[in-house]
């Protein structure tokens, strides 16, 4: 595992536990909160990738997809903060794929520590089978209340989380000793 990947999923992970801990603790509120910071990070993400694609170098760099990325990352954000409403309703849905999409990765981890015979597979292998089985839920079985699918969400996210921080030390400690 690169560093850069690394700490890339490093920063997933406390943002998890972070949104986590607020969805458990400030469940009605929350969601549109997130959606609003969310939006206004993609907003941002998006400005970035407009200005560096106008100030790359002519000659000196290919300048890529900056300006389409830019632009998509600033919409979406955007229709993010004016439909924040709208994006609420299917924000258990979005956040049920995000945790698949993780289980599904730290079960592959678990299936690579298991074939270089390392310890400790079986613990990633079963609470990712959970993560993701929490996952399926998210998306397939809605919860009536808001509030209680939002502190359910949370919780999910909470130990996705700290799978991920689980997973990232024994990632470390498998290559070390590869």
């Amino acid at each position: 595992m690169s560093k850069g990947f690394r700490n890339t999923l490093l920063a997933i992970s406390l943002v998890y536990i972070l949104l986590g801990l607020i969805q458990i603790i400030w469940p009605v509120g929350s969601r549109l909160v997130i959606c609003y910071i969310l939006g206004a990070a993609l907003i941002i993400y998006g400005i970035y990738h407009i200005i560096r694609y106008f100030n790359a170098a002519p000659g000196y760099s290919f300048p890529g997809m900056g300006l389409a990325l830019g632009t998509s990352c600033g919409v979406i954000g955007l229709l993010m903060i004016i439909c924040a409403k709208g994006v609420v309703a299917v924000f258990g849905v979005a956040m049920g794929v995000a945790v698949i999409t993780d289980s599904i990765l730290r079960l592959q981890l678990s299936f690579n520590m298991m074939r270089y015979k390392l310890g400790k597979y079986i613990a990633v292998m079963i609470f990712s089978l959970l993560m993701l089985i929490a996952g399926i839920i998210m998306v397939f079985n809605p919860i009536e209340s808001a509030a209680t699918a939002t502190v359910v969400m949370g919780c999910c996210m909470l130990v996705d989380g700290i799978m991920n921080l689980i997973s990232i030390i024994f990632a470390k400690k498998m290559l070390t000793e590869v």
